[in-house]
């Protein structure tokens, strides 16, 4: 993620219309992998448009290809945000283990 765009530069987009008040969403760029492909290889990865949605009053997070034939994934905030809070920790946890390393040197 170094290396990816400043998501603070990307348009995030508030009170979607004809969505919940509280919604937001941003266009973003993903990876779309498709597993067991018909000629044997285990995987497939394309670039592609996405647009990721969020509205706390319906706890929900929502992706979708832009160029799919009406694919969406929908997950709960609580269940994403335990996710997104475990890694955040244990990168923090890493972090101070290798400081803690270069400081026995």
């Amino acid at each position: 993620m170094d290396n990816d765009k400043n998501v603070t530069s990307a348009k995030i987009h508030v009170g979607s219309m004809g969505g919940p008040a509280d919604g937001a969403s941003l266009d973003a760029v993903g990876t779309f992998t498709r597993f067991a492909q018909p000629n044997g290889n285990r995987f497939k990865q394309q670039v592609c448009k996405c647009k990721i949605m969020a509205s706390v009053s319906h706890g929900t997070c929502s992706l979708s290809m832009k160029d799919s034939k009406g694919i969406m994934i929908t997950v709960r905030l609580d269940e994403l945000y335990a996710v997104i809070a475990k890694a955040v920790a244990m990168s923090k946890a890493l972090t101070e283990n290798m400081k803690r390393g270069e400081d026995d040197k």
